[in-house]
């Protein structure tokens, strides 16, 4: 393998693992309560004309091969395979394009030949947005606040051919990605221009989670949310504080953001450093 694949393998699914753990299993410990997801429709009825047999097995992965797909080393026959995208809607193998984020549930994988057939076959991207900033140095993109890094091996559609050069600031994109929890980077798989985009979308690790307020973050998102139709958490805390339903010590302690309260919790003359100093 060549060794500019090296981030790509190391982030996509063990392949072994999925071998030997059951596909609900496989499911809840790739996923962790914690990821917010697109939910498919009818995850275990068999495909039109398929078997009825419950998957054994699930691999979630970039399409790396086509001609069948091969996901994560293993070559997954697909004539009898439902294919559906993230909202559950039914799509032809068409469809299926090098570089996306599948989910396969399947036969048992064997494991001397990496093959399987498919029975279901769920694809769906990590983001839509618009480009925000772009670092020709270190072949990033920032969209909804996300960084996301562009490989040599990212596959970009014929519409957007001209690679990372063609990328302007502006430009909507659907990426379909691996999250690296290390560097809480995306790291981008595919690559589509979606100009005509109405809504964006965004999937990712949760963090901030406030049942209260309720709102949450997924990286920083919230933080700049208001210039894509969200809610600002210190914003939403500090309408609770003029509604004197929360009071400015609280707002400030659930924060994640502690100097943007800070100075939103000062010009209504709450300073929470001297309040905190004070007791």
């Amino acid at each position: 393998m060549d060794a500019t694949k090296t981030p790509r393998q190391a982030l996509a699914m063990n392949r072994r693992n999925a071998l030997r753990m059951p596909a609900a299993a496989l499911l809840a410990a790739t996923l962790g309560p914690a990821l917010l997801a697109a939910c498919g429709g009818g995850g275990d009825a068999a495909p039109a004309g398929g078997s009825t047999a419950t998957p054994q097995s699930l691999m979630i992965g970039p399409i790396g091969g086509l001609g069948s797909i091969i996901v994560n080393g293993v070559r997954f026959e697909d004539n009898s395979a439902r294919v559906e995208d993230d909202d559950g809607a039914s799509h032809d193998r068409s469809a299926l394009k090098l570089g996306m984020m599948v989910e396969v549930q399947s036969s048992a994988i064997d494991d001397n030949t990496a093959r399987a057939t498919a029975a279901v076959i769920r694809f769906g991207s990590e983001m839509v947005g618009r480009v925000d900033a772009i670092d020709t140095t270190n072949k990033t993109l920032t969209l909804l606040d996300q960084t996301v890094e562009v490989k040599p091996e990212t596959v970009f559609e014929d519409a957007a051919s001209g690679g990372f050069a063609g990328i302007a600031v502006g430009q909507i994109l659907e990426i379909h990605a691996l999250f690296d929890a290390t560097s809480g980077h995306y790291i981008a798989t595919r690559i589509e221009r979606e100009d005509s985009a109405t809504v964006f979308r965004l999937r990712g690790r949760l963090s901030a989670l406030n049942t209260t307020a309720k709102t949450f973050q997924i990286g920083s998102m919230m933080q700049v949310g208001k210039a894509h139709g969200m809610v600002c958490l210190n914003d939403t805390l500090m309408d609770l504080v003029t509604k004197k339903l929360v009071a400015p010590e609280e707002a400030y302690a659930k924060s994640v953001d502690k100097a943007g309260m800070e100075a939103l919790l000062k010009r209504v003359g709450f300073d929470p450093k001297a309040k905190s100093q004070a007791a």
